[in-house]
């Protein structure tokens, strides 16, 4: 990392000595998981599935084809596993795909 620019410490401080970024580490490192490697994005993804549709007045809903566009999301890939941020995906309910929320989770390497 080098030697911290002595300007940017409070005076009397031993730049040999100083802790970088101070009390706080820095945002990606502070972790309750692991040090962050690196954060992926993974793009938006259109796909053609099959989907429930309302129907008009008391009809019941049927199922059709629908190309949907599956939002992107982030993936935090630490040491010990990977960290899922929260996203919207599609998830298989019997014969047809139903929107859901995947909410943050951590998966083990």
């Amino acid at each position: 990392m080098g030697v911290p620019n002595p300007g940017a410490l409070p005076p009397g401080t031993n730049p040999l000595t100083a802790i970088p970024f101070g009390d706080s580490p820095h945002p990606f490192n502070n972790s309750a998981w692991a040090p962050v490697i690196r954060i992926v994005a993974v793009p938006p993804q259109t796909a053609v599935i099959p989907m429930q549709s309302a129907q008009p007045g008391s009809l019941p809903p049927t199922i059709e084809a629908q190309q949907v566009t599956l939002p992107g999301y982030l993936v935090t890939e630490m040491t010990t596993g990977y960290l899922v941020h929260g996203h919207w995906g599609v998830r298989l309910v019997g014969n047809a795909y139903y929107w859901t929320y995947f909410p943050t989770n951590f998966l083990r390497r």
